[in-house]
């Protein structure tokens, strides 16, 4: 698949990665449709924050459709329209939210 990847400092690339596999039963792919820059992603364009390697791929901030999910996954099922937003300083932690069903359920998960 093709993605925003971190080259170095002021260097973003459009690359060829590996697509995404499903690791645990509980762990979801989303096709992403958008995806926002945010002010973290500016920080490490512009080399103010160190540690990211080279070849991540850049985007936290996101919407999409689920593609496949685990046998643990209830909730998001194929063809689920998500948005996805990394919380501030806790890693690997989204609020991930069904678009559909957002302003009127007011459904938020957390995963990760």
């Amino acid at each position: 698949m093709q993605a925003l990847t971190f080259g170095g400092k002021e260097i973003i690339e459009y690359s060829n990665v590996q697509d995404p596999q499903l690791l645990h039963s509980t762990d979801a792919i989303v096709k992403i449709t958008m995806s926002g820059i945010c002010g973290s992603d500016l920080h490490v364009y512009h080399g103010r924050e160190t540690g990211l390697d080279h070849g991540t791929v850049m985007g936290h901030e996101f919407t999409g459709i689920v593609e496949e999910a685990g046998s643990d996954v209830k909730r998001f099922k194929k063809g689920t329209k998500v948005l996805a937003l990394l919380l501030p300083h806790v890693v690997n932690v989204f609020i991930v939210v069904l678009v559909l069903h957002a302003a009127a359920k007011k459904e938020i998960y957390l995963v990760g």
